[in-house]
């Protein structure tokens, strides 16, 4: 069955029409050409890096916390002869930052999965939020360290791929046909 557009009334299931939308929010019925939505397409790569990114993060969290409790504890002891300052405060930060975007990560794979219409928001704020905190955390242990037993080859791949991730998916989620009718508040 067709959507009467005339009457701004879904033939379907009765439904009042929004006028910015090409479907009936309710039953997903479309008018005219065909609707670009759900979890499909470049989308499902989002899916990917959501469902991915609280496994990577669960490793790194129990490799920094095994760290602290095994071998950290010399290093992090003022008293011990292998003591290295502010390794226990940045080792603590970096765990108790890991588990906040894994939480974050949790939270966004939900959303994702329901469709709900905070994802996209979600989404852009942990992206530039992880972007930030590899950034800083950078910083910080090169300050700690310094910048040459830090920054190697590895961490500025790390970096870089951050920016480029931010770069793409970012502006993906903020103009995509896919994103903004795939996350809309349904009734």
């Amino acid at each position: 069955m067709a959507r009467e557009a005339s009457r701004g009334v879904c033939e379907v299931c009765g439904e009042a029409l929004d006028p910015q939308r090409s479907f009936c929010l309710r039953c997903g019925i479309g008018a005219g050409p065909k609707v670009i939505r759900g979890l499909r397409g470049w989308l499902l790569l989002v899916g990917l890096h959501v469902c991915i990114n609280p496994l990577v993060l669960s490793f790194s969290f129990f490799a920094v916390a095994g760290f602290l409790l095994s071998d950290g504890k010399s290093l992090a002891a003022p008293t011990s002869d292998q003591y290295v300052p502010w390794l226990g405060p940045l080792a603590f930060l970096e765990v108790v930052v890991t588990l906040v975007f894994l939480v974050g990560w949790a939270i966004a794979a939900v959303l994702y999965f329901m469709k709900k219409p905070r994802f996209p928001r979600t989404y852009i704020v942990l992206t530039l939020a992880l972007l930030a905190w590899v950034v800083v955390e950078t910083v910080l242990w090169s300050m700690a360290f310094g910048a040459s037993e830090v920054l190697d080859a590895a961490k500025i791949r790390e970096i870089a791929a951050a920016v480029l991730f931010a770069t793409i998916w970012v502006p993906y989620m903020l103009t995509s046909e896919r994103v903004s009718n795939t996350f809309v508040e349904r009734g």
